[in-house]
């Protein structure tokens, strides 16, 4: 080719230009001497623009070249085919790709050939070797593929037999059954429903898998696996692999060659649909495929029916109405446990107005299931108040169960900042068995089927088992956020009781501190001893030293450093030393005309503990009546309890009485509403009791005004604390 290469240069090159890449194939195809070979797929036989290539093999063809091709011969390209078989020898393959052209001296090849002008690139080599390989490339698939004739003459055949048809009558349709039985040479592929393995398994059409199988052609049978058609479906599997599809409704057969559509009526094939249509014979078989796919081994099912284990299913709902059906059911037929995941507040109003949380109520009452519930906190920034309103009376719905049948735990969660937010499906465990996992769609919407989304519902074992731990992750999740909550709460509030502490524990120490530097400076400055100085700063120091004494007591009842001396001593002796402590105060004077303190000893009450430490309760308690009580009587009174062998002491005034806020948290360290104090006396007071196996509570007087304070010690020779700690041994207050 002196267009391309000088002579005896071999050369390898790749045209990109249209016009040279057409000049190229028709000069290689016109200066052949002996052999043009062409390989080409069945969409570029004939391509556009093929004139002035075909007129050049043509040419070549009278001056006595050979001229060979392989091709895809199908029913587009038929007529091409044939003319080609006027100039060339034709073989075919089935579904042959690539496309090039070898002759005695040169290569050419390319990608496609579907329009001589539209292709992009053409290799075009000259070099002995690639020639050679390419010459023997062909060769081999030549020598490979049957002649064009002989697939032409089936191609025909077959437009000439190709048809479709309806079959009537029993007999009709049984020969047709047989007869597709006979021309399958390759596979059956049959999917029926339930009824049909029955006739299956009768005579004639057993030979025909007995025939069949001699043949080594491969059945395939898809049908639903029940009781009533298990020994049938058995024989079946002698012959082939079955495979079964629950609810699978129709039936069709299918060979390479041809399909047969079944219509059943009660007790046999009303008609039969037969059609050997390359298409429909396709389109059949990749449906068996995709059923095929989806079905379950016959030996799994059998075992289940066998052994009577209900089958594993997931299914996938689209219909809300369908899927609120089976929601409720779940929760009908649940007969041990309940664990519900529900994400928004939305989502819990929707299921409050739609009797899920009923439904929960009734599991949980007239069934005594246990129910596991983690439902969204109210966010008050987010919310309106009629929102509010709402969610608070939902809530109710599920707190207002007795507590002797209740069965249902809560654990709640802050959707705005909670992990479990993350999470918008409801999520539903019936029995740790089934799940029910619904995806939102639209929060926003008001009715539950408008909110909804897919549903999926499984009853299989290990996904269940992963939904449970996945139930269990976030229990234990909301758990823990609810303690850090709870625990944030107490914090702040001890943080704010603490700092109120600072600010009062100043104030205490400051006033006294000052008084006491005032009259010492008074006294320094004075040539005479002044009385109402020395008692003005001795008052002033022993309130100091109380307040001093009360934290140095906290810091070690908190420590666990705080010891007992613990001796026998007389309960009614000490109560009356207190009571002369008390009236012997300055400050009594000022309340003597207006408060009484009664106390009328009834017997000997002896104890075992430590006598000071009680006689700081008794005093701390007398103290504490005094503060709220501007008028009227305090009453202390002592007496034996035959039943639990302990002395009871109860402290009763008619004062103010115990404010109702602060009378949950009576007890703690820093609760106060007096004036003056630090709001550790009743925290101390407590402790010391405790330490000697007792017990305290106060309460406001139910008959009118004032509170009483009621505590109890064992009697001496008690054991409490499991030992009974001896009088040389201080006991350590924990």
């Amino acid at each position: 080719m002196a267009s391309h290469l000088e002579p005896n240069h071999e050369k390898v090159s790749i045209l990109t230009r249209t016009p040279e890449i057409t000049k190229t194939i028709v000069e290689v195809l016109s200066e052949a001497k002996k052999l043009i070979a062409i390989c080409v797929d069945k969409n570029a036989l004939k391509p556009a623009g093929i004139d002035q290539c075909f007129h050049a093999i043509t040419e070549a063809h009278k001056r006595g070249v050979t001229i060979k091709y392989v091709t895809e011969v199908t029913k587009e390209n038929l007529q091409y085919c044939k003319e080609l078989l006027e100039v060339a020898q034709v073989n075919h393959v089935d579904g042959i790709k690539g496309n090039f052209v070898v002759t005695d001296a040169d290569y050419l090849g390319t990608i496609a050939l579907s329009d001589i002008q539209s292709i992009s690139q053409l290799i075009y080599s000259n070099s002995k070797q690639i020639v050679e390989q390419q010459k023997f490339l062909f060769d081999s698939l030549f020598e490979k593929a049957i002649p064009a004739i002989q697939r032409i003459k089936e191609i025909e055949d077959a437009l000439l037999t190709e048809r479709t048809r309806v079959v009537y009558g029993k007999e009709q349709i049984l020969s047709t059954i047989l007869a597709w039985q006979q021309s399958a040479q390759k596979h059956w592929n049959l999917c029926v429903d339930s009824a049909v393995p029955n006739f299956s398994m009768s005579d004639k059409i057993r030979n025909g898998y007995t025939d069949a199988k001699n043949r080594g052609v491969k059945i395939r049978y898809i049908t639903e696996i029940t009781n009533d058609n298990l020994e049938q479906c058995k024989e079946i599997m002698k012959y082939a692999e079955v495979r079964h599809l629950p609810g699978v409704i129709g039936n069709f057969v299918a060979s390479e060659k041809e399909y047969l559509g079944e219509a059943v009526s009660k007790d046999f094939f009303s008609h039969v649909v037969c059609s050997n249509k390359k298409e429909i014979v396709e389109q059949q078989n990749y449906i068996f495929e995709n059923l095929w796919n989806s079905a379950v081994p016959e030996a799994d099912k059998v075992r289940q029916i066998e052994e009577g284990i209900e089958p594993e299913e997931i299914k996938i709902l689209s219909n809300p109405v369908e899927i609120q059906k089976l929601y409720k059911n779940l929760l009908r037929t649940a007969m041990s446990e309940i664990s519900l995941i529900i994400s928004t507040p939305n989502a819990l109003l929707r299921q409050q107005e739609t009797g899920i949380i009923k439904l929960i109520k009734q599991a949980s009452t007239e069934r005594n299931v246990k129910v596991n519930l983690v439902i969204p906190k109210i966010d008050k920034s987010t919310q309106n108040q009629n929102e509010s309103n709402t969610m608070r009376k939902c809530m109710l719905e599920v707190n207002d169960l007795p507590i002797e049948s209740r069965n249902i735990r809560v654990r709640r969660h802050l959707p705005s900042i909670n992990p479990t937010s993350k999470i918008k499906s409801t999520i539903l465990l019936a029995d740790r068995q089934y799940s029910l996992v619904i995806d939102l769609k639209d929060d926003l919407k008001r009715r539950f089927n408008d909110a909804i989304g897919f549903a999926s519902y499984s009853n299989s074992k290990s996904r269940t088992q992963s939904y449970n731990f996945i139930f269990d992750t976030i229990w234990r999740q909301a758990d823990v956020y609810e303690q850090l909550e709870n625990k944030t709460i107490e914090l702040e509030r001890l943080t704010t009781i603490q700092n109120e502490f600072i600010n009062v524990a100043a104030h205490e120490l400051r006033t006294p501190t000052q008084a006491i530097l005032g009259y010492a400076d008074m006294l320094a400055q004075s040539t005479e001893r002044n009385r109402n100085y020395e008692v003005a700063i001795a008052r002033n120091a022993s309130r100091l030293y109380t307040l001093s004494s009360d934290i140095l007591d906290l810091a070690r009842i908190e420590s666990q450093t705080f010891k007992l001396d613990m001796s026998n001593f007389d309960l009614n002796l000490e109560v009356e030393n207190i009571i002369k402590e008390v009236i012997a105060r300055r400050e009594w004077e000022k309340v003597s005309d207006k408060v009484r303190l009664i106390f009328d000893p009834n017997e000997t009450i002896v104890l075992f503990g430590d006598e000071r430490r009680i006689g700081q309760v008794i005093l701390n308690l007398i103290n504490n009546a005094l503060k709220f009580t501007e008028i009227g009587t305090i009453n202390i009174r002592v007496e034996k309890s035959s039943q639990t062998n302990e002395a009871i002491v109860k402290v009763k005034d008619t004062g103010t009485g115990i404010d109702k806020e602060i009378l949950p948290r009576l007890f703690m360290k820093f609760v106060s509403k007096s004036k003056s104090g630090t709001g550790l006396g009743l925290f101390i007071t407590k402790s010391i009791v405790e330490a000697h196996g007792g017990n305290i509570r106060g309460y406001n007087n139910s008959e009118g005004k004032g509170a009483t304070f009621r505590f109890t010690i064992p009697l001496a020779g008690q054991d409490y604390n499991s030992t009974k700690p001896s009088s040389s041994r201080p006991n350590v207050l924990t």
